[in-house]
């Protein structure tokens, strides 16, 4: 009995250390990395806004899908249409894994559009994902008299925008070259929120790049009340609750217009659902 209980002793001994040494060998390096550790999640947009909510959710659950669970810890930085956040991420945040970004979809073309501000290389950004699909919007309150984009070929349109970075002002650049629309662009908000209370105080006629999920769950009056007119949609496909929105690629008939056109809203793929 003695030597059955000894070597049954060394053989669990054995077993024991066997385990042991698999443990070590399999051990998570990217746990042990990140494990109390803060994520510094960069939001290029302002707080209480759609975008801003999509960066909250995806701090608030981001944590179960990497190993260690560390904290994220969002910081808003609205600045430029969310183009110093990028440029903040690319030039000034640590590349080690403990920081990450969101900005406006259009930011990463930027410089492949030769467009002035961006101090990175979108190719050396690691991308992620999108946090949604959707189609834009171009819209005017309905009091400012704009029913469809030739209003805006006969009299000038004052539109809202937060910064170089945002679609805003993007498309409105390329609503004026490509359509021959007279807009008047007002800078200078920090969210789209401040622009819709403009377009409510008067300030400015309408918007343009307005996400059209994000307007219904943070102005949902603006659609249901009927306070505003939706001019066109800015997307590669039609969101089927509007048949009868003309997209902006609807409107061009140059054929190298509307390839640019491509590029430009290749970032609003089909809308999901």
């Amino acid at each position: 009995m003695r030597l059955t209980a000894t070597i049954a002793m060394t053989a669990a001994l054995t077993a024991a250390a066997t385990l042991s040494w698999a443990a070590r060998a399999v051990a998570d390096p990217v746990a042990d990395f990140y494990k109390g550790k803060q994520i510094r999640l960069i939001l290029g947009f302002d707080t209480g806004g759609g975008d801003d909510a999509y960066g909250r959710l995806l701090a608030r659950h981001m944590p179960k899908y990497i190993p260690g669970e560390p904290v994220f810890v969002p910081q808003n930085m609205p600045s430029a249409g969310s183009l110093t956040a990028a440029n903040t991420l690319y030039n000034l945040a640590p590349r080690d894994g403990t920081a990450f970004g969101m900005t406006h979809r259009f930011v990463p073309l930027m410089p492949l559009l030769n467009v002035k501000g961006p101090q990175f290389d979108p190719l050396k950004f690691t991308y992620i994902g999108s946090m949604n699909s959707e189609i834009g919007l171009c819209l005017a309150m309905k009091s400012a008299g704009f029913r469809s984009m030739d209003d805006m070929k006969t009299r000038e349109f004052v539109a809202g925008t937060t910064g170089a970075g945002a679609e805003l002002t993007t498309f409105y650049a390329t609503i004026t070259n490509m359509l021959g629309a007279k807009i008047r662009v007002v800078k200078g908000y920090k969210s789209a929120v401040e622009v819709n209370l403009a377009m409510e105080r008067g300030e400015v006629q309408g918007r343009c790049g307005a996400s059209y999920g994000t307007l219904k769950s943070t102005k949902p009056d603006f659609l249901t009340e009927h306070k505003v007119d939706v001019l066109i949609q800015l997307g590669l496909h039609k969101d089927p609750e509007l048949p009868d929105v003309p997209l902006l690629g609807d409107l061009v008939t140059n054929e190298a217009d509307r390839k640019a056109l491509e590029l430009i809203t290749i970032t609003r793929p089909k809308p999901s659902g």
